[in-house]
């Protein structure tokens, strides 16, 4: 009986290339353990396929990075079965399957936690961690205010806060604009044109 060709199976995790000053931490040898201030590193299940059966977890404390480098759990609906929970300021979130979950940044404290039912291991996880002083959120560039243009010669150059409520008919071409500027609060204005237009 042809039964298709067998799908190749998910590449353990191995551990990772030493880093000078990275921190290998595992939930099969840290699990329960919380640790605190600056500091970067990788964080996995343990290597391997891990236990079925099991409930183990780790805490970072302070502001922390977390990107997901490989990652296998069972799929299941609602990730019922087998997964990682992540969970920080009083909400979780599971993941499981092969997809790797999105990098995120925390702020105070988070902790990462795997659980396994009775059967159909996965490979488990790796995730780098960099925990510290995050840096502030940017504020927004500010919208370059619009400067009046080069003059053209035979334009009209309009301005709402200028031609508020008139009506221009006939052939012309030009550029209207609200003013340049920061336009003020609290406003209403228009112009018409009266013909066939372009803008």
């Amino acid at each position: 009986t042809n039964v298709g060709p067998t799908p190749p199976p998910t590449p353990t995790p191995q551990p990772p290339t030493p880093v000078p000053g990275a921190d290998y931490l595992t939930l099969r040898e840290d699990n329960g353990r919380t640790f605190a201030g600056a500091r970067f590193g990788f964080l996995s299940d343990g290597y391997g396929t891990y236990p079925s059966e099991t409930d183990r977890e780790v805490t970072f404390e302070g502001d922390c990075e977390l990107t997901w480098t490989s990652f296998d759990f069972e799929a299941s609906s609602d990730c019922i079965y087998d997964y990682a929970l992540v969970t920080s300021g009083g909400s979780s979130q599971k993941y499981c399957g092969s997809a790797l979950p999105p990098p995120g940044s925390f702020r105070g404290s988070v902790t990462v936690a795997l659980h396994s039912d009775e059967a159909k291991e996965g490979s488990g996880f790796e995730l780098e961690f960099r925990c510290g002083e995050l840096p502030p959120t940017p504020a927004p560039t500010p919208l370059p205010t619009p400067a009046p243009p080069t003059p053209v010669p035979g334009a009209d150059y309009l301005t709402l806060r200028e031609d508020n409520g008139r009506t221009f008919t006939g052939a012309r071409f030009g550029f209207l604009s609200d003013g340049y500027g920061t336009y003020p609060s609290e406003t209403d204005r228009e112009v018409t044109f009266e013909g066939d237009c372009e803008l």
